[in-house]
């Protein structure tokens, strides 16, 4: 078995200078490079887990909503959160996509914790 995984992160909380270009086209980037990916998987046959920073997932709902349609696993990403906002996140996500989130993955220990 191998276990593959993807991150979709927000940019502003890692990358210190992201340039002339907008939140909005970094957003779209982000979201075209995850479904390209997503048509890899699907091509190739393969499931994956998808790790997101809790601030994206209102933004991207139909992503979200794609990952899970074609059977992936999603996780959040811990970035710098607090337990209030990863819990109201995982509420709301569960209700967007009806089922549970169980993994996160914390911001340097890059270690999946099921909770």
């Amino acid at each position: 078995m191998i276990l593959l995984t993807f991150n979709i992160i927000n940019p502003d909380q890692v990358f210190k200078n992201t340039g002339n270009i907008s939140d909005v086209e970094i957003l779209k980037i982000t979201e075209q490079n995850t479904n390209a990916i997503l048509r890899s998987l699907e091509c190739a046959e393969i499931l994956a887990t998808f790790l997101i920073g809790i601030s994206l997932i209102p933004r991207l709902q139909r992503l979200v909503k794609r990952i899970i349609i074609e059977g992936h696993e999603l996780s959040f990403c811990h970035l710098n959160s607090t337990l209030e906002e990863l819990e109201f996140a995982k509420k709301e996500t569960a209700n967007l996509i009806g089922k549970q989130i169980r993994g996160l993955r914390v911001k340097k220990d890059y270690f999946f914790y099921p909770y």
